[in-house]
C-alpha cells in the first residue's frame, strides 16, 4: 500500500512563481532530466541526507545548480516538499521568434507523462460507476470488445481478433503485445498529415499479429494507451478532452493544462502565447543551431497515450491531488502504484517496474514513482519520493534529432543482418555504432535519460 501524505498545500500552486535566468544557448542544455537522474537516481543518498538531515532549502537548491553548472538546461525544473515549493527555475528560451524564455508557466507538450491521466482516467470512471475495487478490479479483466463492440466505428468494419482476448489491465501494464504504432514506418506519414482522423492511425496496428500472448510479456504501446482514451469516451459518453477537464484540470485550477483535439503547436500558439515551441539539434554536429520542428505531432491522433499540454505549475498541483488524496479514493492510487510486471532494461540502474501509468523503481530513497515523455521537440519527466514527500518535474522544448545519420544506421544494419542471433546482432550494432559515433554515445549518456538503444535503434527491422 501506498503512504498517503496529506500536507496543506492549498495555498502553493495558485499561482506559479515566475523565475526565469538566461543561459548561454549552447547544446549542453539539450536534455534537463539528466540533471534529474544524476540527483534523484544516481545519488540517492547524498539527497536524502540533504532533505532528512540538514532539511535546509537553500543546500537543496545549492546541490541542484552545482549539477545545472554542469548540466545546463533548457526547460524548466520545479521541486517540492513538504508541501513547499523549494525550488523552480526556467532556462533558455521558449520561443525563438518572440525572444521569450522558459519559466514556471511555460507551457510544454508533455508526451507520455499523459499516460497517468489516463489511467487515473479509466480508474475513476469505473470506480464513479461502481464505488468497489472488487468491481474495478473485475472491469479491468475484461476483454477490450466488452467496452469496443465489433461494429464501433473505430474498428472500420475490421474489428482484431486479439480484442476479444486482451483486457484493460492488459493495456494499461503495456503487456498486452500490441504493436506500438509509432514503431510502424507508415507513421511517420501519418504523422504529417493535418488533423488525420482516427481510423488511420488504428489501421497502423489493429491487423499486425501481436507479439506475444497477453500477459507474458512487457511491451511498451502507446496504441494500449490510445485505446484506453478510447474506451473511457465510451464508458463516460464524453470526449475524453472533456472528461479530463472536468474531472481533473478545472477542480485542481489547473489552468494551464488541456488536451487538444486536432492541430498542432503552431496553430494553438496563436491562442496560447505561453506554449513553447520545439526544438532540436542535430547529434552529429552538437554545437550547430538549434532548429524549430517542421513537423509538430498531430493532435488529433495523441488521444491517450500522450498530448496533454501542461505546466511545471500545474504539474505539481497534479502530483499533490494524485499521492496527497485531494482528488481520488486511495484505492485508486493504490492500484496506479502496484508494481503489476517488471520492465527490461539494458543499465546498471535499479529495477523497474511498471503500475498503471506510473514506473516504480526503489533504491536508498524508498520508492519512486515517475513516468517520462519524449516526442520531437519536447521532454517531460514528473516523479513523486514518498519517503521524502518530494515531487520533481523537469520540463524541456529541446530535444536531438532522431533522422540524423539515418543512412549510416542502415548501413549499420545491414552488415549485421546476417547474425541469427538476435542477441548478438543487436550487441554487434551496438559496438559498431559506438565505434563510429563514439561523441554522439558520450552526448547521449551525460544528457539524457533515453536508454541509448533508443537512438542506435534496434539492430533487426521491426515486423
Amino acid at each position: 500500500m501506498l503512504t498517503i501524505h496529506r500536507t496543506h498545500t492549498k495555498h502553493l500552486y495558485s499561482r506559479g512563481i515566475q523565475i526565469t535566468k538566461w543561459l548561454d544557448f549552447t547544446p549542453k542544455m539539450a536534455d534537463i532530466l539528466a540533471l534529474i537522474q544524476s540527483v534523484v537516481m544516481n545519488h540517492p543518498m547524498q539527497f536524502k541526507n540533504m532533505i532528512q538531515h540538514k532539511m535546509n532549502p537553500k543546500d537543496i537548491v545549492k546541490t541542484i545548480e552545482g549539477f545545472i553548472k554542469t548540466h545546463p538546461v533548457n526547460g524548466t525544473i520545479a521541486v517540492s516538499t513538504g508541501g513547499a515549493l523549494i525550488y523552480g527555475k526556467g532556462f533558455g528560451i521558449s520561443d525563438q521568434a518572440l525572444n521569450t524564455t522558459c519559466d514556471l508557466l511555460t507551457m510544454y507538450n508533455i508526451a507520455s507523462v499523459t499516460k497517468q491521466f489516463t489511467a487515473a482516467a479509466l480508474l475513476k470512471v469505473l470506480w464513479d460507476a461502481n464505488a468497489s475495487q472488487k468491481i474495478v478490479s473485475a472491469s479491468l479483466n475484461r476483454p477490450l470488445s466488452y467496452y469496443i463492440k465489433s461494429d464501433d466505428p473505430l474498428w472500420d468494419g475490421n474489428m482484431p481478433s486479439w480484442a476479444d482476448t486482451i483486457t484493460l489491465h492488459h493495456l494499461l501494464t503495456h503487456t498486452s503485445g500490441i504493436k506500438n504504432y509509432t514503431d510502424c514506418e507508415d507513421f511517420w506519414v501519418l504523422y504529417e498529415e493535418k488533423d488525420p482522423p482516427l481510423s488511420k492511425l488504428v489501421a497502423l496496428f489493429q491487423n499486425h499479429p501481436l507479439f506475444f500472448k497477453p500477459g507474458t510479456q512487457y511491451r511498451y504501446s502507446n496504441s494500449g494507451y490510445f485505446l484506453i482514451g478510447q474506451v473511457i469516451e465510451r464508458l463516460s459518453r464524453k470526449k475524453f478532452s472533456d472528461y479530463l477537464s472536468e474531472n481533473f484540470f478545472k477542480p485542481l485550477k489547473m489552468r494551464d493544462t488541456f488536451l487538444p483535439i486536432k492541430g498542432t503547436t503552431p496553430i494553438l500558439k496563436k491562442r496560447y502565447s505561453r506554449l513553447a515551441r520545439g526544438y532540436e539539434f542535430n547529434l552529429l554536429y552538437p554545437y550547430g543551431p538549434y532548429i524549430e520542428l517542421k513537423h509538430y505531432w498531430p493532435h488529433s491522433i495523441d488521444q491517450g497515450d500522450g498530448g496533454i499540454i501542461s505546466t511545471a505549475s500545474d504539474l505539481l498541483k497534479w502530483n499533490a491531488a494524485l499521492y496527497q488524496g485531494q482528488l481520488f479514493p486511495s484505492e485508486i492510487v493504490d492500484m496506479m502504484a502496484e508494481a503489476y510486471v517488471q520492465m527490461p532494461t539494458d543499465s546498471d540502474m535499479d529495477q523497474s517496474f511498471y503500475g498503471y501509468g506510473l514506473e516504480i523503481r526503489e533504491n536508498d530513497l524508498g520508492k519512486i514513482y515517475s513516468h517520462s515523455g519524449h516526442i520531437p521537440g519536447y521532454k517531460a519527466y514528473l516523479a513523486y519520493v514518498p519517503s521524502l514527500d518530494l515531487n520533481i518535474v523537469a520540463l524541456s522544448n529541446l530535444t536531438f534529432d532522431f533522422s540524423c545519420n539515418q543512412e549510416e544506421r542502415k548501413a549499420i544494419k545491414s552488415e549485421v543482418a546476417h547474425i541469427q542471433d538476435v542477441d548478438e546482432r543487436q550487441k554487434q550494432y551496438n559496438q559498431r555504432f559506438e565505434k563510429k559515433y563514439p561523441d554522439v554515445i558520450e552526448i547521449m549518456k551525460k544528457h539524457s535519460l533515453i536508454h541509448v538503444n533508443d537512438f542506435r535503434e534496434k539492430a533487426q527491422e521491426s515486423s
